[in-house]
Order: structure tokens, then C-alpha cells, then sequence
């Protein structure tokens, strides 16, 4: 039995695991999108975050394996939460 997961639930998984988790010791915080993860969990699932987070997450997964096709599929979701932003 195989589990299946959309593209933008595993690289926001993977986003917010790699680069927004809290740092296990005080001495070693990474920055400011520490503080995404809180808010990220208290916005509603259609939100303007949950749709950046997602833009963004599919972006650095994008880069990493130097795919096109999330490339272009990242640019399309960054393109309507910015069409959110505006309305």
C-alpha cells in the first residue's frame, strides 16, 4: 500500500522541516522564518500564507533538484497569492 501526496503538501513539509523549525538550541537560530511556523499553523488553509509558504516551498524544492516543471508550477502558485494580495 503506497501513500500518495501532492507536490505542494510534501515541499511545504519539507520547507517548513528544513528551514522553519524551531532551532533544538538557543545558540543556533537561523533567522526570522523561525516565526512562520506558528503563524503558518494558526492561518486557515486558504490563506495568503498557506499560499506563499507553498510558492515558496515548491520554489526551494524546485532548485534543489533543478526541475522545470516545479519551477513553472511554483511561479503559478507565487502568481495567484500575489492576485490575492491585490484583491
Amino acid at each position: 500500500m503506497t501513500v500518495a501526496f501532492s507536490r505542494e503538501l510534501a515541499s511545504t513539509a519539507f520547507f517548513l522541516k528544513n528551514f522553519a523549525a524551531p532551532a533544538r538550541q538557543k545558540d543556533s537560530i537561523r533567522g526570522y522564518l523561525e516565526i512562520l511556523l506558528p503563524i503558518y499553523q494558526n492561518a486557515p488553509a486558504d490563506s495568503l500564507v498557506h499560499q506563499a509558504t507553498s510558492a515558496v516551498a515548491l520554489a526551494s524544492l524546485s532548485n534543489g533538484f533543478r526541475t522545470r516543471m516545479l519551477r513553472m508550477e511554483a511561479q503559478k502558485l507565487y502568481g495567484r497569492a500575489l492576485r490575492a494580495v491585490g484583491n
